[in-house]
């Protein structure tokens, strides 16, 4: 699968001005709605280590670790990795 280069423009981005938070969750919401959840997670992390409260961060964190897309939809990374259902 080749690199999208709208998701090299803005990593090349953030890597220039590690300090523009919108910009950087730009770039995390794009990366879990292409699946890229690990990626995203450390730029949430970073965000979220200068600006906690950040309403914005929180919930693209959450859909990266819930592998929910901007649709709705579970993408298929998460679906693999989350945990089987322990009967009752």
């Amino acid at each position: 699968m080749t690199e999208s280069p709208l998701l090299s423009s803005l990593r090349r981005a953030v890597q220039g001005a590690p300090e523009d938070v919108p910009l950087r969750l730009h770039l995390a919401g794009l990366l879990v709605d292409a699946g890229l959840t690990e990626e995203a997670v450390g730029h949430l992390g970073t965000v979220l280590s200068g600006a906690p409260g950040s309403a914005e961060a929180l919930e693209l964190m959450r859909r990266a670790l819930t592998g929910t897309t901007l649709t709705g939809t579970t993408t298929q990374s998460a679906a693999d990795s989350a945990p089987a259902p322990v009967p009752a």
